[in-house]
């Protein structure tokens, strides 16, 4: 932990503002209560959540290909460069 320097970036963080930006997005067309930041309460409106869930499905569709190449392409092709 020391060598990170967590304990001095997030010094005085909320951590369960942080602990909630790290979750899942929901795609349930209502904004998301984050918490709040100070004196404010933060929101992630509707269409941010939903862009975020197209982009993770991207992101795992991405993946599940790479996975696929790799069982599907013989070792010394994948081991040639």
């Amino acid at each position: 932990m020391r060598r990170t320097g967590w304990e001095t970036t997030f010094a005085g963080a909320d951590r369960n503002l942080l602990a909630t930006l790290c979750e899942r997005p929901v795609d349930n067309g209502h904004r998301l209560r984050l918490g709040r930041y100070g004196q404010r309460e933060i929101y992630s409106s509707a269409g941010d959540e939903r862009q975020l869930v197209l982009v993770g499905q991207a992101v795992d569709q991405f993946f599940h290909r790479c996975e696929d190449t790799v069982r599907h392409t013989d070792v010394s092709t994948r081991c040639w460069l």
